[in-house]
């Protein structure tokens, strides 16, 4: 199996079949795995868009899941930039290193990323749609008392356009929260918060200068709208 990409949790392998990957913890946690399922299941009976397939797996020993390999159809790409390594992140980095005591060194570009980050896009066609339909679907996972970290999300667009539509997945499931007691409308703000800060490093990485402030306008008018 080759190693495709790796962020601070998880190393991501692809499996020999070119139809799935082989997720293993970092640090190997039969909790981190139980809490992706358990996730994984919750997300899918809220309806939202993630990987169709968590399956428990086994190799030489390492012990992790299947999924599917969100990028093997070569006609959309999905990417997050929470594992995007760069000079301008490296500050980031080390603050979140010193404050959740975690080394960000072992993180590694994913192919797909590696691919957006060299071939960014000019535009995207359905900007304000999408961020507006992103606002319907928080609102109602707020409403189930759900919150999603913004590492969940990735973004899919066109691989070999630089114009294209968007839209997202939910792939990285270990930060979804369900909540006994919280208020509304805290919950929600942090939820669009989330979305609003792994949306604009999806923009600064992936997109152009050219639309990008725009972009950022447009994200910022409707997400605290």
């Amino acid at each position: 199996m080759v190693t495709i990409g790796q962020g601070a949790n998880w190393q991501v392998r692809r499996l020999g079949d070119n139809k799935h990957v082989f997720r293993v913890p970092l640090y190997p946690s039969e909790i981190r795995i139980n809490e992706f399922i358990k996730n994984h299941k919750q997300v899918k009976a809220l309806g939202l868009p993630t990987l169709e397939k968590v399956k428990r797996y086994e190799n030489n020993g390492d012990k992790g899941l299947i999924c599917e390999d969100l990028n093997i159809s070569g006609d959309r790409i999905y990417v997050s930039p929470n594992s995007l390594y760069s000079d301008a992140d490296q500050e980031f980095d080390e603050i979140r290193e010193v404050t959740e005591g975690k080394s960000m060194g072992n993180k590694q570009l994913s192919e797909a990323e590696q691919f957006r980050y060299e071939h960014k896009l000019d535009e995207i066609t359905n900007i304000e749609e999408f961020i507006k339909a992103v606002k319907v679907d928080l609102d109602f996972v707020t409403g189930k008392n759900v919150g999603i970290y913004f590492d969940a999300y990735f973004f899919g667009t066109l691989k070999y356009s630089s114009r294209s539509t968007i839209d997202y997945i939910l792939g990285d499931l270990d930060d979804i929260r369900k909540f006994t007691r919280v208020d509304r409308n805290e919950l929600l703000a942090e939820n669009r918060l989330q979305f609003q800060n792994i949306f604009s490093k999806f923009l600064e990485h992936f997109v152009n200068p050219g639309k990008r402030g725009e972009y950022l306008d447009i994200l910022n008018r409707e997400i605290g709208a």
